[in-house]
């Protein structure tokens, strides 16, 4: 098969996976960024997203995040689509395609093999743990900064560094998560390019090294803050141990995207003796003495746990954030998942004769067809915000969050009864908390 064939053959699969969360409703955050974010209402506004958190967002997302280039999307948009939400999906879902073609095009620029490439962007285009930021619309942060992230990755590779610096930059005005290229890049070179004289590379990577520092301080500067909220458990040792054990959670969710949920509530670990941390911190800690000989033996494979590894880190809460795991996050580590299984059935075809290469190739198209059918599914979930929230309390009936959330829904719906059931099990649930209170005390305001 060509590179042109594979390319539209990944673009054609990705809308394909992607049509039925064409029609989904706002939900959520899209409201602040979007509905009542009157800024994105005209285009002359455009510059001053980059120097007033205020008109990125309504309300307080504004002094969470710093996406100067995402919210002029969100303007283009309303200019095209006023608030059809069609438009907005659509663009979600093309985006998402062409990051899948991008990394097709950069396996295939630095392995050389169009099979090998091929199978690891449809893993890519159709994992189900991507769907949080397909199918919904505030996920386009996630889809526009890796599209910059991954072109200006693959003009590094073919040696266009100018043009390669200005896509990064497009890239961190999207979305924080792409500080993570200059690492990228370094582990790229190590692995692939170690012939390259020391010096030389130093100097090409200080240019993306500066871009990064310019980006944070100009962050730190408009936003007036740099983290979130304070340290998950009170300490930054309680939040290292509580994320061992989501760094367990999201290879787990990986390998087996079953209970996908839009938002998950944690509480933050106490001990290191907990049985979930112990045993996280241990498979952590074998996997990173393990690293070396993966360098030796197996680049590839050594590649992709790095790649992984590298790109979570800007939301492993280093600088503690909102949020300890949601699966937006995985967007950009679970490109090294989907390079790992691609190894993996590159090895088998290796390895087995020509029956056993059938075989793998079989396997590889069985495992992207299971992840296309639990990728439609999932989208369904995210078609208007009940059927999303109540989902999550049908996985997490536990959930505070999310019962609070579905009773305002319910009210707004005027289905008081619902409303009324939903908040007094959040109250249940949470005690003193304080929102779960105010549903309850709008719901018996309206009946």
């Amino acid at each position: 098969m060509s590179g042109i064939k594979a390319g539209l053959l990944i673009f054609f699969v990705s809308v394909i996976v992607y049509s039925n969360s064409l029609g989904g409703e706002f939900i959520y955050d899209d409201g602040y960024f979007i509905v009542k974010n009157i800024n994105i209402r005209n285009l002359e506004n455009i510059p001053s997203f980059f120097i007033n958190p205020a008109a990125v967002a309504f309300s307080e997302l504004a002094k969470d995040v710093y996406r100067p280039v995402t919210t002029s999307s969100y303007a283009l948009d309303y200019f095209l689509w006023k608030l059809n939400t069609f438009g907005y999906h659509l663009v979600n879902v093309l985006f998402h395609s062409f990051n899948a073609i991008l990394l097709f095009l950069f396996l295939y620029a630095v392995f050389g093999k169009i099979s090998f490439a091929l199978f690891a962007s449809l893993f890519f285009a159709c994992h189900p743990v991507q769907t949080e930021v397909v199918s919904w619309i505030s996920g386009r942060a996630s889809v526009l900064f890796l599209f910059f992230y991954l072109a200006a990755l693959l003009f590094y590779v073919k040696r266009y560094f100018v043009l390669s610096l200005f896509l990064y930059a497009l890239s961190l005005f999207s979305k924080e998560m792409a500080v993570t290229l200059p690492l990228v890049l370094i582990a790229c070179d190590a692995h692939f390019f170690p012939k390259d004289a020391f010096r030389k590379k130093v100097l090409r990577y200080c240019p993306y090294f500066a871009l990064t520092l310019f980006f944070l301080v100009l962050r730190s500067f408009v936003l007036k803050r740099v983290s979130q909220c304070g340290w998950w458990g009170g300490s930054p040792y309680h939040t290292f141990l509580t994320m061992a054990w989501v760094m367990a959670e999201y290879i787990k969710l990986l390998f087996f995207p079953v209970k996908l949920c839009a938002f998950y509530v944690l509480d933050a670990a106490r001990s290191i003796a907990e049985t979930k941390v112990l045993a996280s911190v241990t498979a952590l800690a074998a996997l990173s003495i393990s690293l070396p000989y993966l360098f030796k033996r197996f680049r590839r494979a050594s590649f992709a746990v790095w790649w992984f590894f590298i790109t979570i880190l800007p939301v492993s809460n280093i600088v503690p954030l909102r949020a300890l795991m949601a699966e937006r996050f995985l967007y950009l580590p679970s490109i090294g998942f989907c390079i790992l299984i691609a190894v993996f059935i590159d090895r088998l075809k290796a390895v087995f004769t020509k029956r056993g290469r059938l075989v793998a190739n079989a396997a590889a198209i069985a495992l992207i067809l299971a992840y296309s059918m639990r990728t439609v599914a999932r989208n369904e979930d995210w078609k208007d915000p009940i059927t999303v929230t109540e989902r999550i309390v049908e996985l997490y009936p536990l959930n505070p969050w999310a019962l609070t959330t579905l009773a305002t829904l319910y009210l707004e719906e005027k289905r008081c009864d619902e409303a009324v059931k939903a908040a007094r099990k959040g109250i249940a649930i949470s005690g003193n908390c304080a929102p779960p209170w105010h549903a309850l005390g709008f719901c018996y305001l309206e009946m």
